[in-house]
Formats: structure tokens, C-alpha cells, sequence
């Protein structure tokens, strides 16, 4: 008599993935159950239905530690994000690649969605408009720097040419120009992007920017990174455009840079849902201009720096008690006693920009977060 064996069905039996976005915190749990994806990241914690799931986009995602790195980004209807990479950190050195894991995973949440008739938007590679930003900027930057290299050795200025080439190898490009339309109307910019990579010292812990963790009986201060340079490739754009009128010149001034690399960043400090503060932007107005004895200047302008946006260590020190995550509006009037002395008035106030995260960087107030800040700065400034 014949016997019928039930074999176990693969596709019907749980699927589970997880990966470590970051050295600190626990890691990131998925899991496909028949009636939806179940995941916990960090101290939150849901389940979607697969019917609810309205966008996959895969993409491939190299950083300097590991090439073979890939990312989905799982969207729902109605709002929420959950960003789903192929690697995992296991040391502060090592990224290890979990390939057959993650492909497993994104296939068998494939088939559930089918098997269930969810009809999501599948989607390949980067955003078109973070894709198209990039394919601009290279392009431009490319054109510059071919351009340079081709005149430097027409020229026979072999070393400007060999310093161009050791100058594209630490990832750091920048052209600039300035248009002329009559003698006191110009526009000047230069695009810029910075690429950092490396491994093994202070500054390239992972950033957190979040104030320092208290527990314990008695209360135990840990400290948080405020100074980590880890996924920053950032866009630069300063830009100003200047007239005159009636023999006064006047100038309106701006700069704009966003991080491309903000989600991870923002995921290994901890915070993967906050991976849009990404941006930084100033624009001013500035009236007069000091060269000589009698001449002053009128300046104001605004700005705001989000979280993941900038290398911490390298935003202006003067206004702002050298942070990130901080809006406001800065005064100043300036005049030159003389040809080489001049005194410069200054008033700035600020506020936090996003009040569920720190204020990270390094300043004189040991505060953080910096929820307001206002500051008046008079400056003798003599030159030699």
C-alpha cells in the first residue's frame, strides 16, 4: 500500500532577518508571518500587513568598509518607512556581508505580498532626484577637473597636474566661478563635495550628537560621540550674487549642502527614522563693504543646520556655540576706525531645529540640547 509523506513547504514556514546598523543598540529584527511583516527597530516595534505595503525600492549601497552592501527601503500606505540593509557591524573594523540572508528575506517577502495580491510599486537604484543631483555633480566636477589637468600640462605645470591627481585621490573636489555682467554686478559660486573615508581614530566613532545617557544608582554618565565623521558625503553649494547702487554695494549671500549618506548616519546614531535631517542652508543680505578707513557694512542672514547634515567639527564657531541641529538669525555691523583697525558688533539667537534630538557638536556651553541661545560679540579686529 502506497504511503504519502508530507514534506515541509519552505514559503509557508517564517522567515527572519536581522542586521546591526550600528556598534551601540540592538539589532534591527524583520520577520514575515502569514499575515504581515513583523519588525522591531530599536525601542519600537509593528507589524504591517503585506497588503499595506505600498513601494520596495532595492538599491546597492557601497561604503568605503564594505563594497557588497545593499539596501530596501519598504514604504507603507498612508506614511512610514523601513530601511532594510544587507550588512551587519560586528567589530568597530568589520561590516560583514549577510548576502544570503537578505536574499532570502527580500524574496520570500516578495512572495507573500504575491501570494496575498498586494501590488506594490517596485522600484531599482536611488531616487531620481538624488540620482539626477549626483549625475550633475559629477558630471560637473568631472569637466573641471579634466579641464584643469588638460591646461596644467599643456602647460608644462606638471606639478599643478600631478597635485590635481593626489588631490582627486582624497576625495575632495571643488571648482568655483565668478560672472562679470558690468563692472559692479557679479554672481560667484562653487560647488562642492566631500567624501570621508577612513577608519581607526576619535573622530571616526560613530557620531551621535544625543545628549549624554545617565542610569544606574547612583546616576552613571555615558558620554555620546559628538565629533564622528562616519557616512558623511556632502554637497556643498555657496553662492552670492552682489550690485551696486547708488555707489553703494550690496550683495545677498547663500550656501546650501545636504548629506547624501544622512540615513546612515542617522541610523548608527541611533535614530534610523531620522534619516531626512540631511540639510544645511544659509541665506543673507549684506549692505556696504569695509577696505578703508570710514567704510562700514550691514549684514544679517539666517541659517539652519539639521542633525546629520555636517561634519560637527568644522561648523563656525562664532554663532551658535559651534552646533548643529540649531536655527537662527545672526546682526552684525562693522567699521573701520582706520585703515587697519575695525570694530565689529554682532548679536545672534538661535533655537533648536528638531527638539527630539540633541544638539551635537562641541562648544563652550555644556549643555545639550542647546534649546535657545543668544549671544552679543563686539570685535576689535587689527590688522598688521
Amino acid at each position: 500500500m502506497p504511503t504519502t509523506i508530507d514534506l515541509p513547504n519552505p514559503a509557508a514556514a517564517d522567515v527572519h532577518y536581522a542586521y546591526k546598523a550600528s556598534l551601540v543598540g540592538s539589532a534591527h529584527r524583520f520577520e514575515l508571518k502569514d499575515d504581515g511583516m513583523s519588525w522591531q527597530v530599536g525601542g519600537k516595534s509593528g507589524r504591517w500587513p503585506y497588503g499595506d505595503i505600498s513601494a520596495i525600492r532595492l538599491s546597492y549601497r557601497p561604503v568605503s568598509m564594505q563594497s557588497r552592501r545593499f539596501r530596501a527601503d519598504i514604504d507603507r500606505a498612508g506614511g512610514g518607512r523601513i530601511r532594510i540593509l544587507s550588512t551587519t557591524w560586528q567589530t568597530a573594523t568589520l561590516m560583514a556581508p549577510q548576502d544570503n540572508d537578505y536574499r532570502a528575506f527580500i524574496r520570500g517577502l516578495h512572495r507573500r505580498m504575491a501570494e496575498s495580491g498586494s501590488r506594490p510599486a517596485l522600484l531599482g537604484g536611488l531616487g531620481p532626484r538624488v540620482y539626477a543631483a549626483a549625475i550633475i555633480l559629477l558630471v560637473l566636477v568631472g569637466i573641471a577637473i579634466a579641464g584643469l589637468l588638460v591646461r596644467a600640462i599643456a602647460t608644462g605645470e606638471f606639478a599643478g597636474a600631478l597635485f590635481l591627481v593626489g588631490f582627486a585621490a582624497l576625495f575632495g573636489w571643488q571648482i568655483g566661478a565668478k560672472f562679470n555682467f558690468t563692472k559692479t554686478t557679479y554672481v560667484q559660486l562653487a560647488p562642492t563635495i566631500y567624501n570621508y573615508s577612513g577608519a581607526g581614530d576619535t573622530f571616526n566613532a560613530f557620531y551621535s550628537g544625543d545628549p549624554d545617557h545617565l542610569a544606574g544608582t547612583p546616576l552613571v554618565r555615558t558620554a555620546r560621540n559628538q565629533t564622528g565623521i562616519d557616512s558623511l558625503l556632502i554637497y556643498d553649494m555657496p553662492m552670492e550674487f552682489g550690485w551696486t547702487m547708488h555707489e553703494i554695494p550690496f550683495r545677498i549671500f547663500g550656501d546650501f549642502a545636504v548629506n547624501l549618506d544622512a540615513d546612515d548616519r542617522a541610523a548608527a546614531a541611533g535614530h534610523p527614522d531620522k534619516g531626512d535631517e540631511r540639510y544645511a542652508y544659509q541665506i543673507g543680505l549684506g549692505i556696504g563693504r569695509i577696505k578703508a578707513k570710514h567704510d562700514w557694512e550691514l549684514k544679517g542672514w539666517y541659517q539652519h543646520t539639521e542633525q546629520y547634515s555636517l561634519d560637527p567639527n568644522l561648523v563656525d564657531s562664532d554663532f551658535f556655540d559651534s552646533r548643529i541641529n540649531i536655527e537662527g538669525f545672526v546682526l552684525q555691523a562693522g567699521y573701520a576706525l582706520s585703515d587697519a583697525i575695525t570694530l565689529n558688533l554682532s548679536y545672534g539667537w538661535g533655537d533648536q531645529a528638531d527638539g527630539g534630538l540633541g544638539t551635537g557638536g562641541v562648544g563652550d556651553i555644556a549643555l545639550n540640547p542647546l534649546r535657545k541661545y543668544q549671544i552679543f560679540q563686539a570685535d576689535l579686529n587689527v590688522k598688521f
